[in-house]
């Protein structure tokens, strides 16, 4: 009787492992383009103009510091469910002018992305981890806060 017991407890014990395993572990999984919104900050938008006769050297001026949570709440989303291509759709253009979003945390090292676009562009594209390609809405924002001061 009491071997049935024991084999009852056991078999429940495993089954509520399980269930706690499964959730525990489910949670962990690694997510790709992923990035931490609450602890973002500011956004610092740079040009990068090529320095010419050397490669991947870039001058790089700061254009300006976006501080309103709105605006970096809604480039934080567009980044986050950026499409990711196989290959370059046409938008990056090698050695010329492009712009990059620099992204800064609290007490983390700083993140960030070579965006290019430029005042023709449909849709942004982040080059250096892939070819991911911003919604048109998120690129036009970008895109007025570039160039709305003739930069």
């Amino acid at each position: 009787m009491g071997n049935i017991r024991q084999k009852k407890y056991v078999n429940s014990l495993v089954i509520l492992m399980s269930i706690f395993m499964i959730f525990t572990l489910g949670g962990c999984g690694y997510k790709k383009n992923k990035i931490n919104k609450f602890s973002l900050t500011e956004i610092k938008i740079q040009r990068l103009t090529p320095i010419s006769g050397q490669d991947n050297s870039f001058k790089s001026e700061v254009i300006s510091t976006i501080k309103d949570k709105k605006i970096i709440n809604k480039i934080v989303a567009s980044i986050e469910s950026a499409e990711e291509e196989p290959k370059d759709l046409g938008y990056v253009k090698k050695n010329e002018l492009h712009h990059e979003i620099r992204l800064i945390y609290k007490n983390i090292d700083k993140k960030s992305f070579s965006l290019w676009v430029d005042k023709n562009s449909k849709r942004a594209v982040i080059s250096n981890i892939g070819y991911f390609y911003l919604d048109e809405e998120t690129t036009e924002e970008i895109k007025t806060l570039l160039f709305e001061k003739g930069n």
